[in-house]
C-alpha cells in the first residue's frame, strides 16, 4: 500500500532520510542483484529526487552462471558513473563438481 501510494522511488527516499537523520554518519547503500538497465534507472531516479545514497550495493550471486572478469569488469563501468562507491554486497559462487565413484577393492 505505502509502495503504491509513494512510488518506488518515494519509498526510497522517505526510507533513506529517516536513516540519514537518526544518523548522519550511517553510510546508506542501495543494494540489489538486478544488474540491469533497471537498477540504473531506479539509481538515477533516486538520485535525481535528492535520496542520500553513500554507495551502490551490488548482489553478485551467480546461480545462473559464473560471471567471468568481462562480466565483473561490465558491471562496474555500467555503475561507474554515477561516481559513487560500489559495494559486492553479496556473493555466490556454484561450483560443479563432477560426481566421482568410488571402487572397493577386494
Amino acid at each position: 500500500m505505502i509502495c503504491k501510494e509513494k512510488g518506488r522511488v518515494g519509498l526510497i527516499k522517505e526510507v533513506f532520510d529517516r536513516a540519514h537523520a537518526d544518523n548522519p554518519d550511517a553510510v546508506l547503500l542501495l543494494n540489489d542483484f538486478n544488474t540491469s538497465t533497471n537498477y540504473e534507472i531506479l539509481i538515477d531516479g533516486c538520485l535525481n529526487a535528492g535520496v542520500p545514497i553513500s554507495a551502490i550495493g551490488i548482489q553478485s550471486h551467480q546461480h545462473q552462471g559464473y560471471w567471468g572478469k568481462e562480466k565483473l569488469e561490465e558491471v562496474l563501468e555500467r555503475f561507474s558513473h554515477f561516481g559513487l562507491p560500489i559495494h559486492f554486497t553479496e556473493n555466490t559462487l556454484i561450483i560443479r563438481i563432477r560426481p566421482v565413484i568410488l571402487r572397493t577393492m577386494y
